[in-house]
């Protein structure tokens, strides 16, 4: 990405962008892919100064454990629950990435519910500094999915810290459940503080926002943004032919997932179609048995290896939250995504015609793929007209630049860097 080199950097504008993980890891997860994308803008646009709450490069150091179990125990103590994962964050959140401004930044970005408490570090030290925090979907409505399906709970990136036998143990029986029901609450609290705290809040989601502003005074409404990640087509669409193949992406780390893996095996093992499916991702549960015409091929390198003339993406989900960027990926390469309603949250699609909310019309529609060969090449259209007309680069970068109060600069000469995803890629966005 060019940078506009005649700005003088001491007359730029002064941003500092905090972030919860490592965004030059290899690990290719949809998320990281838009924080990469916001990255750049920020990088354009700002002086830009980076800050690193990440867990992983910081360690879970006496005195950070210490701070966590003093804000998780003052919170209890003042009836203001703060949320364990807030709480964790907090350990090794710390005003000394902002010593360089005497004054406060012109923009300050924050990565997640997670930085809740340097959010109200920052308020106190700049009552008047622009603050935008990007949540990216409602956590404490995802944990209401998973209480719902009784999961347990998922630490996602934070089991490299904790270990597998302390995950197993918080993960599974009452003591899980306990957890999930506290996080839920008090995650629930930290949106709304958030909320009250910034100057926005970024949701990539529309469902997730008309909640936010559901649970939300009206004053605050005006703070509730939506802006979806960017995306393109990968050229002209693929009218798929038979035999058609059925393919999902995805490891069962994730909980949604691990859902969509075990109703799709229950299909086949029930069910039993003629039609095959193919599961891409590395897997860490063994499957004793597998049904025929079930087959699973681990860690694929990159989506044109998976995303051939034949092949359909089936992933009907069981969780809503936040937008699908599986789905976004299929659609970008042209391809048909068959799944339920909680598949397409978040995006505008009128008629789309390969939705099916229960097990008997999905399993029909399975069974008998050749019958929807008119509905692969509607959906595709759908689908690419979505991204063409949504999704753009030059519409995410508008967004963030309105939002981070900028004015268009040298990003605009290249938009290809804020493309989600960039091939080749691995899988580990759905695992």
């Amino acid at each position: 990405m060019r940078i506009d080199s005649k700005r003088s950097k001491e007359l730029r504008n002064q941003a500092v962008a905090v972030w919860t993980r490592d965004l030059d890891t290899t690990d290719q997860a949809g998320r990281l892919h838009i924080a990469r994308a916001v990255r750049n803008i920020f990088r354009a646009e700002y002086d830009t100064k980076e800050v690193s709450l990440d867990l992983l490069e910081n360690g879970l150091r006496p005195l950070a454990i210490l701070k966590s179990i003093y804000l998780f125990a003052i919170g209890i103590f003042l009836g203001k629950p703060l949320a364990l994962q807030c709480a964790l964050f907090g350990g090794v959140s710390t005003l000394k990435g902002f010593t360089d401004f005497p004054e406060a930044p012109n923009f300050i970005y924050l990565d997640g519910v997670r930085t809740l408490v340097l959010l109200r570090q920052l308020r106190v030290r700049w009552p008047n500094a622009k603050i935008v925090c990007d949540l990216d979907d409602l956590m404490s409505r995802r944990m209401n999915f998973w209480i719902r399906h009784r999961v347990g709970i998922s630490f996602g990136y934070a089991e490299k810290l904790f270990g597998a036998p302390m995950v197993n143990f918080l993960s599974k029986g009452t003591l899980a459940r306990l957890l999930i029901l506290y996080e839920r609450f008090a995650l629930s609290r930290a949106e709304r503080e958030i909320l009250h705290l910034s100057d926005a809040v970024v949701l990539i989601s529309s469902v997730d926002a008309q909640e936010m502003r559901q649970r939300s005074p009206e004053y605050l409404h005006s703070k509730i943004h939506v802006v979806p990640p960017p995306v393109m087509a990968k050229g002209a669409p693929i009218d798929r032919t038979p035999p058609y193949r059925l393919v999902f992406l995805g490891t069962d780390k994730l909980v949604q997932n691990r859902l969509t893996i075990e109703y799709l095996l229950d299909i086949w093992r029930t069910d039993r179609p003629r039609t095959s499916l193919h599961i891409f991702g590395i897997q860490k549960r063994a499957y004793k048995t597998i049904p025929p015409n079930v087959v699973f091929h681990g860690f694929v390198e990159d989506l044109n290896e998976i995303y051939d003339g034949h092949s359909v993406l089936l992933t009907p989900s069981m969780i809503g939250g936040g937008v699908k960027t599986k789905v976004l990926e299929a659609f970008s390469y042209g391809v048909p995504v068959i799944g339920t309603n909680f598949t397409f949250e978040g995006m505008n699609l009128p008629a789309y015609p390969l939705i099916f909310e229960d097990r008997h019309s999905l399993v029909a529609a399975i069974t008998n793929l050749d019958a929807l060969t008119e509905s692969f090449s509607l959906a595709v259209r759908i689908g690419t007209e979505f991204l063409a007309n949504e999704l753009t680069p030059a519409k995410f970068a508008a967004r963030w630049r309105q939002l981070a109060g900028s004015r268009p600069s040298a990003i605009q000469d290249d938009l290809s860097c804020l493309l989600l995803p960039s091939p080749p890629i691995h899988i580990s966005s759905t695992r």
